[in-house]
């Protein structure tokens, strides 16, 4: 019995393929290395882009390149390197690139006749290959060569090449991007950092406003910056001015308008002043500069050293007024708030403390600071703590309310900032 002839394949052709494979291999690492060093020094996504279209027509030789940018709504070509290609061939490839992508992997796209997948003749044949530039996702941009009969056509190798140098560029796009990225976060940290220092700077930090009496506060925003101000202005020679007011909005947008606020108020009570006409021209002030539809509201007191509380509300909570016995009242003189009307009037309210006796100011941010139940704080609860200040020093309350808040809201986020002013008239001296 003949036993069956095998044919084996010579050893030296088998040798020939494997050294022709790990020549492309090495070929394909050494362009990654290459490219991937060259690309890396560049620091804008123009540059990059050219560099890996040049770098891409010198190991893929072709008649021309080009990126094809994808919108979404068509294509369009932002890079060219060559003039092989002409306008009809040009517009071919921009008008027809979603239909050349149709029916193949989007990350690669292989034309061999662009006139024949057009639909059009044309004298000569234009090949066109093309690779993602993209790390994942939908490709924004396509790496694109283009080769015109009769010239070769365009290969696996070929392929294995543009792919390559297109995920490098994607690559080095990316990193350029998130370098970027993370620049701007630095800078954006720096701003709200040096912001959050200014708006610092802009509450008063010695509350020894008077002799006569004695204060404590508290802003704390619920974002990085925020729109609530309270200030203690000394006023002529034997009066003190308080303010808390809060402006519509949140972070650097509300925290720059409760700034010209602040510097509104400083500017208006540098002599006695009548707190209706302050709020008035605030009111005034603020309209002619803020945009439409922002508002603030305020509440202003001028408490001399006799005890006389002149004060007025512009749409804002109404202060508390705490007797020593733990009575609570409300001071709600005034008017509406700031910024909507041309001449509002703000009516004035006066009461005489005796010694002892707190005023308490607060934003909206303590009566609607929320528990994990979605409660609000609310007046009442507010009312009844503060019933329970009587005996304590301004500093001591706003200690105290601070646990309120926080014991009160658990885990919940705050929504809104919250301030607080605390005063206790303490007699001539």
């Amino acid at each position: 019995m003949t036993a069956p002839v095998v044919c084996m394949e010579p050893a030296s052709k088998k040798i020939r393929s494997l050294t022709a494979a790990l020549l492309n291999v090495y070929e394909e690492l050494s362009l990654l290395y290459t490219l991937t060093a060259q690309l890396g020094r560049l620091t804008a996504e123009e540059d990059i882009i050219a560099a890996a279209l040049n770098e891409a027509m010198q190991v893929v030789p072709a008649d021309e390149g080009l990126v094809v940018t994808w919108t979404g709504q068509g294509a369009k070509i932002s890079n060219r390197v060559g003039t092989a290609l002409d306008a009809a061939d040009l517009d071919c490839i921009a008008g027809n690139f979603l239909g050349f992508m149709r029916g193949r992997s989007r990350s690669s796209v292989l034309v061999h006749d662009v006139a024949q997948e057009c639909g059009r003749s044309a004298a000569g044949a234009v090949r066109l290959l093309a690779s993602s530039l993209s790390t994942g996702g939908v490709p924004e941009a396509y790496l694109c060569l283009a080769r015109l009969a009769p010239g070769p056509i365009f290969t696996s190798v070929d392929q294995k090449l543009i792919a390559a140098v297109s995920a490098v560029t994607a690559l080095a796009i990316e990193n350029v991007r998130l370098h970027r990225s993370e620049l701007n976060r630095l800078r954006l940290e720096h701003e709200l950092e040096m912001a959050r220092s200014i708006q610092r700077s802009l509450l008063p930090r010695d509350f020894r406003c008077r002799t006569f009496l004695h204060a404590a506060g508290e802003s704390q925003p619920c974002y990085e910056i925020g729109g609530d101000y309270y200030d203690l202005v000394p006023v002529g020679g034997d009066e003190c001015l308080c303010v808390i007011a809060d402006v519509s909005g949140k972070g650097p947008a509300a925290a720059l308008k409760a700034a010209m606020v602040q510097g509104n108020v400083q500017a208006l009570c540098r002599d006695r002043v009548e707190v209706s006409r302050l709020l008035a021209t605030l009111n005034s002030c603020f309209r002619s500069r803020a945009d439409a539809g922002s508002f603030v509201t305020a509440f202003v007191g001028i408490l001399d050293r006799a005890g006389r509380f002149r004060y007025s509300n512009g749409g804002h909570n109404p202060a508390l007024l705490v007797r020593p016995g733990g009575a609570v009242a409300e001071l709600a003189e005034g008017g509406p708030l700031l910024g909507f009307f041309d001449a509002p009037e703000y009516r004035e309210g006066c009461i005489q403390l005796a010694p002892g006796d707190l005023v308490l100011l607060y934003t909206d941010g303590v009566t609607d600071c929320e528990n994990e139940l979605g409660e609000a704080f609310g007046l009442a609860r507010l009312i009844e703590w503060a019933a329970a200040q009587a005996a304590r020093t301004p500093d001591a309350a706003r200690q105290d309310l601070i646990h309120r808040m926080r014991e009160f809201a658990g885990d919940r986020p705050r929504t809104d900032d919250l301030t607080f002013l605390a005063l206790r008239y303490t007699g001539e001296v």
